[in-house]
């Protein structure tokens, strides 16, 4: 870890480069369970934030997003079909490793691998219960970080 910290501080020094911007973005996800019974429709959800990139052509870029996704999950019991809405308000940090592949004028294109991390700071559920059967009783059982 810290050989690469001092390569891409190498790296870094010697391209220069400083940048800060915003950050918008258009999420589409399915929620997952471990259990096989209960489903989850692909919600849609914009996020907003911020970025730092330190570099040019080879780039370290930090983030912090703020980001409210929903979801619906829904479970079939024969002819009763038990719906639970779930909306989870966020912040994400990405740490991204990045580097540009083609500069041209009218036309950017990146290549950014790393990790995120999610905090969340609001749960809600509506229903807030469903049925004693159901996987999620309260939103003390999803977790506050992803």
């Amino acid at each position: 870890m810290i050989i690469l910290l001092i390569a891409f501080a190498t790296v870094t020094n010697a391209q220069g480069g400083f940048t800060i911007g915003p950050k918008v973005g258009y999420n589409s996800y399915k929620l997952s369970s471990n259990i096989d019974s209960v489903q989850a429709n692909i919600k849609n959800s914009f996020q907003v934030g911020a970025f730092i990139r330190i570099g040019k052509k080879v780039y370290f870029q930090p983030e912090a997003n703020y980001q409210i996704s929903k979801t619906t999950l829904s479970k079939s019991a024969g002819a009763l079909v038990q719906r639970q809405n779930v909306t989870l308000t966020s912040i994400k940090v990405p740490v991204l490793l990045g580097a540009k592949i083609i500069h041209a004028k009218a036309f950017n294109l990146r290549f950014m691998v790393g990790p995120t991390v999610t905090f969340i700071l609001d749960k809600k559920l509506n229903p807030s219960t469903v049925s004693e059967l159901w996987p999620i009783h309260t939103v003390d059982d999803i977790k506050n970080s992803i």
